[in-house]
């Protein structure tokens, strides 16, 4: 099946989603049983990486697949953003009951992105990019839980977040990434430094 974004995909190493599959589960099996295992569905590591592939298409920037014990921590991705270098983390989520998903952002971590992008997921090949906002004002919202079983955070409706548009028109100069690497027979191997 062909997409709009072949071409993206080819130019910049986007993987397709069975390899985004593959490095889903070397994910998620690092993970198991470890402080560091996420307490979400089984899905989760796939549903954020459908979400990066769609931000990585859009700014048409390579994705990071390595394989990391405490994950990206600083974000994502790096680009310039209002004539600065910034470090940014895709959160995606899927649709919830009462409509878009919030974001949740840790009120305990020190270590944090510049700024959020929301991704809601359909399906493995359709994410939409819902909105953006900038650490400090995440910070700025009340805490809560997304669930009874998950741990506290700020949480900003997705409705709060600026549209992505102005995102886009904020863009400046690609930063370049500092580690990237393309799934080649389903092993990670480096792509650029």
């Amino acid at each position: 099946m062909t997409t709009k974004y072949d071409h993206i995909d080819r130019e910049f190493g986007i993987p397709d989603t069975e390899h985004l599959r593959m490095l889903a589960k070397s994910r998620t099996a690092l993970h198991r049983g470890k402080a560091s295992q996420r307490q979400l569905s089984e899905e989760y590591e796939l549903i954020g990486l459908c979400g990066e592939r769609q931000f990585a298409r859009e700014v048409r920037q390579p994705m990071d697949l390595r394989i990391l014990e405490h994950g990206t921590r600083r974000g994502n991705f790096r680009l310039e953003f209002r004539g600065k270098p910034v470090r940014i983390d895709v959160v995606t989520a899927r649709e919830v009951a009462r409509g878009l998903p919030n974001l949740a952002v840790s009120p305990t971590s020190n270590v944090h992105p510049d700024l959020y992008v929301l991704a809601l997921y359909h399906d493995p090949e359709q994410v939409d990019l819902l909105g953006w906002i900038e650490d400090d004002e995440a910070r700025t919202y009340g805490v809560g839980r997304l669930a009874d079983h998950l741990p506290l955070n700020h949480i900003i409706p997705a409705k709060s977040l600026h549209d992505m548009p102005s995102f886009f028109a904020g863009l400046g100069e690609v930063v370049e990434q500092p580690s990237l690497f393309d799934l080649a027979s389903g092993i990670a191997s480096r792509w650029r430094a």
